[in-house]
């Protein structure tokens, strides 16, 4: 169901934002001597004050943004991470200070897409900074920046867990490989997009407790995601290419002058996915599943990994790893329910389609516990509890909200305000959300179609687009 929306100013595409973020990356830091850019957040007096060659007195130092930078920039922003600059020292980080308040004003960075005041569910480990965070680096950006008289600041990444024991197995991709930049496409003219094949080794159907990711060039890994596979099955949209192992095959083959095959979305084109065991971006710790819970990965299965590289600091190569922990059994099964009738619709004879030519043209669909049943068994779905969130778009994707309705009662789940396909990763809820019979989620996405003459289609192509709303799920706990 599509719908005209009036502009918001949170609507313009991710790539807007980066634009405005490389415009202040050029305003290199000189002698603290340059105009700061104004910013009508901020109160009237404050935002008068600023002009060229002016700073505003805050009393606030590097000695105050500096553990600000520490916990959530720096496992980007260090010497060989994915980050394009440096945060290491006050001097490496001072001449990129205007840039820096302009990706945390607008909070296009750290990259954490769900907003996270409380007001739209609460989830762990968040990236977002507090208002009062936010204020701290505004207000030392435009008190000039100063250094303070303060000792030496550790600004080395706080170092990240390992899992390790003797249910943990380590699986890597099956050869190493060198990215190339793309042909400029809204895939972007630095990006690749490429999916591997990885081979369990299990003689025994297990379920997986916890994932790590180990990118073997951190400097050009930007996310990955792992899909667990199974080889027999027949795509649905696709049946007559065969088994998703003959469609692999395929795909492999028509890609064979390099390893692996492109793959901008899910597992590839034709692929039908099982489950989704991993969703990494740069700076994550050991993801654990919630306590006592674990997805299934049947012996059988193949492991797709699909990896991001960015090459815009150069082409290098990589051989990224993955460890899981593995269960014989747990508490309560999880599954992965990746749901999207939007693009399910294309199993049908009169697929759905977004509106050409709108800045914001809106996506919606409804379900119930029982429309999951093809990600979880029917006898189970009178009574789930959510405990993650996987939100999924294309390049034309501006906004995501996630409702639970119960009783004629709203609450709201999850909302991104600004989506940016490039960071993309689960988000965990602190408390599990009660998902039964009777109850609603509604999902709304809203894209930007102002550069199509033509309906949009759903599909896994980068000139199509999805409306997916992954959920960790599980029975509740007694």
């Amino acid at each position: 169901m599509d719908h005209r929306r009036p502009t918001s100013p949170h609507n313009s595409h991710s790539c807007a934002a980066r634009r405005r973020t490389l415009a202040a990356l050029v305003l290199f830091w000189v002698g603290l001597s340059g105009c700061v850019d104004d910013d009508s957040t901020r109160p009237t007096d404050v935002a008068a004050t600023v002009d060229a060659g002016t700073f505003i007195d805050t009393g606030v130092t590097y000695a105050h943004v500096a553990p600000i930078f520490r916990q959530y920039c720096n496992s980007c922003h260090s010497v060989g991470g994915v980050g394009p600059m440096a945060f290491d020292s006050y001097e490496a980080t001072k001449k990129w200070a205007p840039a820096i308040r302009v990706s945390v004003t607008e909070r296009t960075m750290p990259p954490w897409l769900l907003t996270g005041d409380g007001s739209c569910g609460e989830f762990k480990d968040s990236a977002w900074l507090s208002e009062q965070d936010v204020k701290t680096i505004d207000d030392w950006v435009i008190g000039g920046a100063q250094p303070g008289e303060v000792e030496p600041v550790d600004q080395q990444p706080i170092k990240l867990s390992e899992l390790s024991g003797d249910n943990v197995i380590e699986l890597k991709m099956p050869v190493t490989y060198g990215p190339q930049a793309n042909k400029p496409t809204n895939t972007g003219a630095f990006d690749d997009y490429r999916c591997f094949p990885i081979q369990t080794g299990l003689d025994k159907d297990v379920f997986v407790t916890a994932t790590e990711v180990i990118p073997g060039d951190p400097s050009i890994v930007h996310h990955v995601l792992v899909f667990s596979v199974n080889p027999l099955a027949f795509p649905v949209d696709a049946p007559e290419f065969g088994s998703n192992e003959k469609v692999m095959q395929s795909l492999d083959s028509t890609n064979n002058d390099r390893p692996g095959w492109p793959c901008f979305a899910a597992a590839g084109q034709g692929v039908l996915m099982d489950s989704l065991l991993v969703a990494w971006a740069p700076g994550e710790d050991v993801n654990r599943y919630p306590m006592g819970t674990g997805l299934q990965l049947p012996k059988g299965n193949i492991l797709v990994m699909q990896v991001h590289y960015n090459v815009l600091g150069g082409v290098k190569t990589d051989r990224t790893r993955i460890r899981l922990a593995i269960e014989d059994e747990v508490d309560r099964p999880a599954w992965m329910a990746l749901h999207d009738p939007f693009l399910f619709s294309t199993f049908g004879t009169q697929p759905k389609s977004i509106e050409p030519g709108l800045p914001d043209a809106v996506v919606q669909w409804f379900a119930s516990p029982f429309d999951l049943n093809f990600w979880v068994p029917s006898d189970k779905t009178a009574s789930l509890e959510i405990h993650g969130i996987y939100p999924h778009m294309h390049k034309r994707g501006q906004t995501m909200k996630v409702k639970l309705v119960r009783a004629g009662k709203e609450q709201c789940v999850a909302e991104v305000k600004r989506w940016d396909f490039d960071w993309q990763r689960m988000y965990y809820l602190k408390e599990p959300l009660r998902f039964e019979k009777g109850d609603y989620l509604v999902t709304e996405c809203t894209f930007d179609t102002q550069d199509s003459e033509k309906p949009v289609m759903p599909g896994f192509g980068t000139s199509q687009e999805m409306c997916l709303t992954g959920l960790y799920v599980t029975t509740p706990s007694p």
